[in-house]
């Protein structure tokens, strides 16, 4: 397929001969904590599941991402985060039993500037954020939501974003009846990675890893029910870091395959890898897909083949994985980096539309979850693409202009 962007000048080093490197990843018994792994090093830095309990976007201007911390070891509680039945922060909230499991808020895993607390915004409004709105008057978001966050000790707090004002983020929480009320900023020019992290428990900042390309952690996904209905699952699995690219190849020999076959089927959605490159059976216990690798693009361009090998399950948490350098770039100017977008209406039953700040024609790319191409479309933003041939499911979004590649996941009901 021809691709319809122009690359700038660069200089690639194609390797003469490819050595493949066999790593561990681990994320500790139990799932105990979430592993920041480097392709270029192969070197792990691991946080404690407990480390941190929400963070903030600060990859760009425009962006106002809040996340939650879903990676919660085997067994243990999660934390939980709601939307309030309140937009009045002086009303005390008594009824805790209205927040069960079927209304906890999940963050999309789509991209690094939607968390969960965006996820009831309007998705027809430009400007709403979820928990605020923008006001183009003063440039300014303003807090409207207030959540609920049930802690992992089951204790109960309300919390409410004020503004992201000047590119920082005033926030607050207290007791469910407003009591031992603690308000912070979170300032966007001081964030080395794409998140800013912050621990309820130690009321600050977190420092994180910044030099990684793929996240090994327990997290939220929808999973189809069988009967045409999704169901959020807590997994374990890989998630690309904020602009990393993966093409999920399955069907094939790993030991003999060739990326350029799949060079114009790279997402940045972060669930691109996943969970499902292992299963679980009963008597065999932890099984891989042997016929399944995956291809990954850096964002500094870098292309590497990754290929599972084992998995050892709650015991270790270890995963085993042949890592090899297919191609080395080295450029000032990559075009494959993330842009923001909206696709809606997502879930949806006949159409869906790309909302994103371009004027130039969008290539789009309808992918099964198994990486396979199931339609390519021509549009612009906010062109209705029709999927009414296609079947309930969990489908990828690869879109390509002149200007950029990025990718988001659709739920089709």
């Amino acid at each position: 397929m021809k691709k319809i962007f122009t690359l700038p000048v660069i200089l690639l080093f194609y390797l003469s001969t490819i050595t493949a490197q066999i790593d561990q990843v681990s994320v500790g018994a139990s799932y105990s904590q979430q592993a920041y792994y480097s392709l270029s090093t192969g070197e792990v830095e691991v946080v404690d599941n407990e480390a941190w309990d929400i963070a903030f976007s600060a990859a760009g201007q425009q962006d106002a991402g809040i996340f939650f911390n879903e990676s919660v070891s085997f067994m243990a509680a999660p934390l939980q985060v709601f939307l309030a039945d309140t937009e009045d922060w002086s009303l005390s909230i008594t009824d805790t039993d209205v927040f069960t499991d079927d209304v906890t808020l999940h963050n999309p895993e789509t991209n690094w500037t939607e968390g969960a607390m965006n996820t009831v915004k309007d998705e027809t409004s430009p400007f709403d954020y979820g928990w605020g709105v923008y006001n183009p008057q003063t440039n300014i978001v303003e807090g409207t939501k207030i959540y609920v966050i049930k802690r992992r000790d089951g204790s109960f707090i309300k919390f409410h974003v004020d503004n992201l004002s000047g590119g920082i983020y005033s926030f607050r929480y207290a007791n469910l009846d407003g009591s031992s009320e603690s308000s912070f900023e979170i300032d966007k020019s001081s964030a080395i990675g794409a998140l800013v992290h912050f621990s309820f428990d130690t009321e600050d900042e977190v420092d994180m890893p910044t030099d990684y390309d793929l996240i090994f952690q327990r997290y939220t996904t929808p999973l189809d029910a069988g009967d045409g209905s999704f169901i959020e699952y807590t997994v374990t699995g890989v998630l690309l870091a904020p602009d990393v690219q993966a093409v999920l190849v399955d069907g094939v020999d790993p030991s003999n395959v060739n990326e350029s076959d799949y060079a114009d089927q790279y997402l940045s959605l972060a669930t691109t890898i996943g969970h499902d490159w292992k299963s679980f059976d009963f008597q065999s216990g932890w099984l891989i897909d042997e016929d399944r690798t995956h291809f990954i693009k850096t964002a500094v361009g870098d292309i590497y083949q990754i290929t599972f090998f084992d998995f050892e399950g709650s015991s270790t948490g270890i995963t085993t994985l042949e890592r090899t350098l297919i191609t080395s770039v080295s450029t000032s100017d990559a075009p494959w980096l993330d842009h923001s977008l909206t696709l809606y209406p997502n879930p949806t039953t006949e159409y869906f539309m790309i909302d994103i700040m371009t004027e130039t024609p969008l290539q789009i790319s309808i992918l099964d979850n198994s990486g396979r191409l199931l339609n390519v479309v021509e549009t612009i933003s906010n062109s209705p693409v029709s999927v009414s041939n296609l079947s309930p499911g969990i489908y990828n979004i690869s879109i390509h202009s002149s200007e950029f590649i990025t990718s988001s996941r659709l739920i089709i009901k």
